[in-house]
């Protein structure tokens, strides 16, 4: 759950040319985009750990 959470988080924010991973960047909100521009350790910090909570949820749920 872990490495994955890191590897969506690296896709949406970070690697996000094209496909499915630019879709979601584009629904968060520009001016959410323009604050965390610059900001890695701090969306690492924030997502990640939510980002956990619903994969293990998930997984929970299906298991």
């Amino acid at each position: 759950g872990l490495f994955l959470s890191i590897y969506v988080t690296r896709k949406v924010f970070f690697e996000h040319p094209d496909g499915f991973f630019k879709q979601i960047y584009d629904l968060i909100p520009l001016n959410l985009q323009t604050m965390l521009y610059g900001q890695d350790v701090l969306i690492y910090m924030v997502f990640v750990p939510i980002l956990l909570l619903v994969f293990s949820a998930l997984i929970r749920l299906f298991h």
